[in-house]
């Protein structure tokens, strides 16, 4: 019996892709290829568990599709079936209809991750980063608007459980945010946080405006992944290592010892001075650690970029020179312009207040953009066979 025989199917849908993960219309246009393209790996002969992962999904496929043509002959007119029996029938026919768009989902996933994993330049999803907040054009409003989006952002970060190292905040006349930066670790962090790197563009009437002016402020929005291919070597005959006295405010110690270091590094002329701690030995600890981070983040950037002009996927949604996002709180709506050009319901959401105040709604936007981005680079494969 088809029941008995439905209650001993495997579960082959990982619960990590929610349903419906892709849309119908990518289903019912492409879905013909798939065979296609299993096809093309099963010739791989150096590809054995592709092969396998391909086929134990299609043998999935095939199972449910054959169960729901039973069901639909079992049903069929000609075939007397009491009412309790349709209404169970039809109850399975559903929930058969479920499972066999989840299976669809996780061949399409399948097909995406193996194209993805042959990427010799792919950023893995689950590195950590370098995240930056820059006030933009706008003066005053923009470095406010800076420190609201920094605080959405961090109580996103706690939403994530992810964690917070190296913070260093800029601020004019101590209250305006010119600048954050943070290094950002934690589970899938790049995979979520490209996807707000761009320029924010805000829309309103500034508290300070007299005349109900609505001001047009931006601010920018970096992410740079750090993965485990960078580190610096630091040689002694480059490094130029000066001593002074300490300056400022401590007492009986200040100017009575050279305490303060400073350390050139030669060959980028990049400089750098601790006088933090009474210790001449400590303080060089301390600045040989801020030169090896500098040196870092410039090669984390140096290799980003490059990343940035080789990559296709980063076409068109990851320019940080790019306006991705417009909060206008007179219509108390945000408009995502990568969205609003494919569809225009999707890039729209409305209650700015409970968008900032609520990081799940900030969660549940961007799992829509990794959503989007993964239909359109899936688009891109299947069109090509």
């Amino acid at each position: 019996m088809i029941f008995k025989r439905l209650l001993k199917l495997p579960v082959i849908v990982n619960r990590l892709y929610r349903r419906n993960y892709y849309s119908d219309n990518i289903k019912k246009l492409y879905f013909d290829k798939i065979n296609t393209y299993i096809s093309q790996i099963n010739k791989n002969e150096n590809d054995d568990e592709g092969s396998k992962i391909f086929n134990n999904l299609m043998n999935d496929y095939n199972f449910v599709s054959n169960s729901i043509a039973e069901i639909e002959k079992e049903t069929s007119p000609e075939n007397k079936v009491d009412e309790e029996m349709m209404t169970l029938m039809n109850e399975e026919k559903i929930k058969l209809e479920n499972e066999k768009s989840e299976i669809i989902d996780k061949i399409f996933n399948e097909i995406y991750e193996y194209e993805q994993s042959k990427d010799s330049e792919r950023i893995s999803g689950n590195s950590d980063c370098i995240f930056e907040i820059s006030a933009g054009v706008g003066g005053k409003e923009a470095m406010l608007f800076a420190d609201e989006l920094c605080t959405m952002y961090n109580n996103y970060f706690n939403y994530k459980n992810w964690e917070l190292d190296s913070v260093d905040t800029d601020r004019s006349d101590g209250v305006y945010l010119r600048h954050y930066k943070a290094t950002v670790k934690g589970h899938f962090v790049w995979d979520h946080l490209r996807y707000e790197i761009g320029v924010h563009r805000v829309q309103r009437i500034p508290k300070t405006e007299s005349k109900g002016r609505i001001h047009t402020s931006t601010v920018t929005l970096a992410c740079i992944p750090i993965t485990h291919r960078h580190s610096v070597e630091i040689n002694d005959k480059d490094l130029k290592i000066d001593t002074k006295r300490a300056s400022g405010a401590g007492g009986q110690h200040v100017n009575t010892t050279e305490s303060a270091v400073r350390i050139t590094h030669l060959p980028s002329s990049i400089q750098v001075e601790c006088q933090e701690d009474r210790s001449q030995i400590k303080n060089r600890e301390i600045a040989m650690r801020k030169l090896r981070e500098i040196l870092v983040d410039r090669q984390i950037k140096e290799t980003f970029d490059k990343y940035l002009k080789t990559r296709k996927s980063q076409v068109g949604h990851a320019n940080r020179n790019e306006k991705i996002r417009t909060y206008n709180f007179n219509q108390d709506r945000l408009t995502d312009h990568r969205l609003s050009s494919q569809n225009e319901s999707k890039g729209t959401i409305f209650n700015l207040e409970s968008f900032f105040q609520n990081p799940e709604r900030l969660d549940d936007f961007i799992e829509i953009l990794r959503r989007a981005d993964r239909e359109r680079e899936l688009l891109s494969i299947l069109e090509k066979l």
